[in-house]
């Protein structure tokens, strides 16, 4: 009987182990990847689709021109971690408290994807803004000779002052930080020259999209194939284009950009990324980010 008692208390001891091994594994204390920091202190770390949370990790700053972290509600629990006091060092044990909803980290606030545009400024880039396409000439005038082409979009590096002209060296935007959603232009493979100033436009949630950087499902057009039986997707605006892959009616798409009579479109799921002819398009929902192009 001893023994048997021996046994089961052997069993219950490891039971209560395990539980406090799996706890352990639950809460490592490894910190978070903060998604983005708003002017207001407050980090916010997405934990899963709808859900994030929010920690209070400074005091606001008084000449801070980032995003201010806004939220939207619905219905969740969200938990307040433990922020440090920025005075005393001391560490704050606030309560957990509910809210009567669910607070979105939402990448289609107008004020993240402002503060990104003023940030793609601040590098000097700007986009061709041509109704299809505009050339890189050698000099400051039209009867110079022309050393490339932009298609409407084509991002540049603005390298000196406009005067009617502006110069340029063309390159690909890319993002170099992700955690700071900072970016850049690599010019390395660019063309050097002027092109028209009234030829440019500032970056727009458009732009920001194509390189991750604003939601594409609040920032572009809702759109479908609209066929007969099959149409064709090409790497570029253009028809001698090689073709990315072919799709039936009624998929799908978000449309990101416009060239002329074409749409740079991306599918859902990131698998499907060129352009259609727009005619073969019907629109759900509008929500491109556009500057008219100037006609000539």
């Amino acid at each position: 009987m001893y023994k048997w008692s021996l046994f089961v208390c052997a069993i219950v001891l490891s039971l209560v182990l395990g539980m406090f091994s799996i706890r352990a594994i639950d809460t490592n204390d490894t910190p978070p990847v903060y998604a983005w920091i708003g002017c207001d202190g407050t980090a916010v770390t997405r934990t899963e689709v709808g859900k994030i949370v929010m920690t209070p990790i400074a005091k606001n700053l008084p000449n801070c021109t980032g995003p201010k972290a806004s939220i939207t509600e619905t219905k969740e629990v969200v938990t307040v971690e433990n922020p440090t006091n920025t005075t005393t060092g001391a560490i704050v044990t606030p309560a957990k408290k509910k809210v009567t909803g669910k607070i979105l980290l939402d990448l289609s606030q107008k004020d993240i994807v402002n503060y990104r545009v003023e940030k793609i400024k601040e590098e000097q880039i700007k986009y061709a803004n041509a109704i299809r396409s505009v050339r890189i000439r050698e000099g400051k005038s039209l009867e110079s000779n022309t050393k490339g082409y932009l298609i409407k979009n084509d991002a540049v590096k603005v390298t000196g002052n406009a005067t009617g002209w502006t110069p340029v060296k063309s390159g690909e935007v890319v993002v170099t930080d992700v955690r700071e959603n900072t970016v850049s232009i690599d010019t390395s493979a660019g063309t050097t020259g002027f092109v028209g100033t009234k030829f440019l436009r500032n970056a727009t949630a458009s732009d920001l999209v194509k390189i991750g950087q604003a939601d594409i499902a609040y920032w572009s057009d809702i759109v479908h194939t609209k066929v007969s039986h099959l149409v064709n997707i090409r790497n570029n605006p253009w028809y001698t284009a090689p073709i990315v892959t072919t799709v039936s009616s009624n998929v799908s798409l978000y449309r990101v950009a416009t060239v002329d009579n074409w749409s740079q479109v991306q599918s859902p799921d990131g698998s499907i990324n060129g352009f259609i002819r727009s005619d073969f398009l019907g629109l759900d929902k509008k929500q491109l980010v556009e500057i008219k192009p100037l006609l000539k």
